[in-house]
């Protein structure tokens, strides 16, 4: 097949005008599957690549696939083969818009083991780093794709705001991303004992650190699968509403979580020693606080699990049901002295 590379003029200028913005790179982690479908379409009847498909090659122009399946859409066997053989000018793969800011449109992949500078403002694909154990990002704001480093141990990224996708940093031992603020997958870093977050407000699935020792995120609003930091003495998330799945924090001894509405399976706070959750409404599975000698959450109306309390010398919920099936106090372990 013979390919014809060239974008029209106004599909350039659309493609600047999308990757020239924080708001508008984040876009381009969530494209469509029927913008992917009608690009792929295209390609088969034009062999014209849209900019759309330019996050399945890398920054040397070689096809090396969007991720298995994208928003849940695979590619069939014929158009893999057809656009693998292609290969993407440089001067297609990197935009300078209107702020001298450098936006690389395809993905970025290396396998090598040697230290790793990016000086790309915006990544509008993916960024994999298979074996390189050093990463500095200093100027990257954006991974509109996933970005997964999982062999690195230092990953220096001081600017990053936004990742569109999954966000795995396997092997860091500090995570110290001082403006990110929103992450469209699941956030992983199981080695890192140190988490510094400050801006982060949403994890779009798990958020996974089960070494961290402090888990502070203070403007953390919703994890939308599982919080895991089963590991850290001290639990501060201040601005936190929803947890859809489990909250695991059993090694905590203060939790702090005014905000707390909803967490959609089990609520580990073995360690603490007094609960306060003002706000928090319902608990779909097990609310375990069993080190707890006072239990204070006077908006908790139901617990669908256990409420394992042993310790409680006090507890102090009174819009708590406590008949009919599957309520926490009438399968619970607790033996308050009080209970309001």
């Amino acid at each position: 097949m013979n390919s014809k590379l060239k974008t029209t003029t106004e599909d350039s200028l659309a493609a600047a005008k999308k990757t020239a913005s924080l708001e508008n790179a984040s876009n381009a982690g969530g494209d469509s599957d029927e913008q992917i479908m009608w690009a792929c379409a295209h390609y088969n009847r034009t062999g014209e690549i849209a900019d759309i498909l330019l996050a399945g090659f890398d920054q040397l122009g070689k096809w090396v696939g969007l991720r298995p399946n994208s928003n849940g859409w695979k590619f069939d066997e014929s158009l893999t083969r057809l656009i693998s053989k292609e290969t993407i000018p440089q001067e297609r793969l990197v935009h300078i818009n209107g702020k001298n800011e450098a936006i690389l449109l395809s993905s970025f992949v290396t396998y090598s083991n040697d230290t790793l500078l990016l000086d790309y403002q915006h990544i509008n694909g993916s960024l994999f780093a298979q074996s390189t154990k050093k990463i500095l990002a200093p100027q990257l704001q954006s991974v509109a794709g996933y970005l997964l480093v999982e062999s690195a141990i230092e990953f220096e990224a001081p600017e990053l705001q936004f990742v569109g996708r999954n966000m795995q940093v396997g092997s860091v031992i500090k995570l110290i991303t001082p403006h990110l603020k929103k992450v469209g997958g699941w956030l992983g870093a199981r080695s890192a004992t140190e988490f510094h977050a400050p801006q982060l407000r949403n994890v779009g699935s798990d958020l996974l650190l089960p070494s961290i020792t402090e888990f502070d995120a203070p403007c953390l609003k919703s994890v939308d699968g599982i919080l895991d930091a089963n590991s850290a003495k001290t639990f501060h998330a201040p601005a936190l509403q929803s947890v859809y799945l489990s909250l695991n924090a059993a090694a905590a001894t203060e939790i702090h979580v005014p905000s707390l509405q909803t967490v959609g399976g089990l609520l580990g706070a073995d360690s603490v020693l007094e609960f306060r959750a003002p706000q928090i409404c319902n608990v779909i599975g097990d609310l375990r606080v069993l080190s707890a000698l006072e239990i204070r959450a006077l908006n908790l109306v139901s617990v669908s699990g256990s409420l394992l309390a042993d310790s409680a010398k006090v507890i102090i919920a009174p819009k708590l049901q406590c008949g009919g099936e599957g309520l926490g106090p009438a399968k619970g372990h607790f033996h308050p002295k009080h209970f309001f």
